[in-house]
């Protein structure tokens, strides 16, 4: 990603399986991938925004496993965001 001063711009990591990206989007049981878990890691822990701008139109944050239930604490999106405030700007045409 690229810091410009407080502002940290980057690019949500791949979700998905390998030779079938979207089985994630469809299969309750599986967990995002270490390397996706730990950009949002980076960002609770190195980058400590106070809060994160999701802009786009269907990333990968809002169809992790079982966000399609409503967001608990127990969700993977509540997990990995953790306390950062959550924003996301929904591009609608």
């Amino acid at each position: 990603g690229l810091q410009v001063g407080k502002i940290f711009i980057g690019i949500q990591p791949v979700l998905g399986v390998e030779g079938d990206p979207m089985r994630m989007l469809f299969e309750r049981d599986l967990t995002p991938h270490p390397q996706y878990a730990a950009y949002y890691r980076h960002l609770q822990e190195d980058i400590q925004p106070d809060s994160v701008v999701h802009f786009g139109m269907h990333g990968t944050y809002e169809w992790l496993p079982g966000s399609s239930l409503g967001s608990t604490s127990d969700s993977w999106p509540e997990i990995l965001i953790g306390d950062i405030p959550n924003v996301y700007v929904y591009a609608a045409n």
